[in-house]
């Protein structure tokens, strides 16, 4: 992807809120290129060999930095990420990649995952904090049931 023009313009200008499927494989760097266009906090968050909750919560506990109270469960995930630091950043913005393999290995757990996500961004909404989460690449025989952009 050269620059900014392939990708979604709600995307660029960052009027998405809440979890979305962007159906084309960027890369860690093109998903950091764009939050920082907008100036806003971004985690790429790569779970390719991630099929078990277990597995998943703990690529979540490393990606995000999470507290050491982080309880290895779905409702402390959701608070933590809820409460994320994004210092003088203007939003929020998670980069799932490899987000494939769970939903194929194990549909409810990767079904709750995108729910806990949804959950952290109405809190992020809530507290007027502009936020997306954006599932990254192609379905792969998944079916992520999500907005595509």
């Amino acid at each position: 992807m050269s620059g900014m023009s392939g990708v979604p313009r709600r995307l660029r200008h960052g009027a998405l809120r809440g979890v979305w499927h962007w159906p084309v494989d960027a890369s860690a760097e093109e998903v950091e290129a764009i939050g920082g266009g907008l100036e806003w906090h971004t985690v790429v968050l790569d779970t390719a060999d991630v099929e078990s909750k277990e597995a998943f919560l703990q690529a979540c506990a490393e990606t995000f930095a999470l507290p050491s109270w982080f309880g290895m469960n779905w409702d402390a995930l959701v608070d933590c990420l809820s409460d994320l630091d994004v210092g003088e950043s203007m939003g929020i913005l998670i980069g799932w990649r490899g987000w494939q393999s769970l939903a194929v290995a194990d549909p409810e757990e990767f079904a709750t995952a995108v729910d806990v996500f949804g959950d952290a961004a109405t809190r992020w909404q809530n507290d007027e904090v502009p936020g997306a989460v954006v599932l990254v690449g192609e379905a792969d025989g998944s079916n992520p049931d999500l907005r595509v952009l």
